[in-house]
């Protein structure tokens, strides 16, 4: 992938990720349409960038959230975040292909 692909692909996903849009469906989309060939790997590198600016946006409210008076507020979120990442850990493939093709 050239440089101009990637930055380009960083633009898209740092636009739309605040969008009330699918931020991965666009990202898709413009694969399509240039025809790149977009490692699964940069994909996930683009929205693990988005997750570190959004931290560092609204790093006081997460901190203020993880305070001990906040700590069942805290637990809910983590608890409510593992079986997102346990269907994402069984369903790699199923989940990996459904974001790199646009197939419906």
């Amino acid at each position: 992938m050239r440089i101009t692909e990637a930055a380009i692909q960083g633009v898209i996903q740092g636009i739309t990720e605040w969008l009330p849009v699918s931020s991965s469906g666009h990202l898709a989309l413009y694969q399509q349409i240039a025809g790149t060939d977009t490692p699964f790997l940069f994909d996930v590198l683009l929205h693990f960038a988005s997750l570190i600016v959004i931290v560092l946006v609204f790093r006081r409210r997460i901190v203020e959230i993880f305070r001990e008076r906040n700590v069942r507020y805290a637990r809910n979120i983590i608890i409510g975040s593992l079986p997102v990442a346990v269907c994402g850990f069984l369903f790699r493939d199923l989940v990996e292909d459904a974001f790199t093709s646009m197939k419906t």
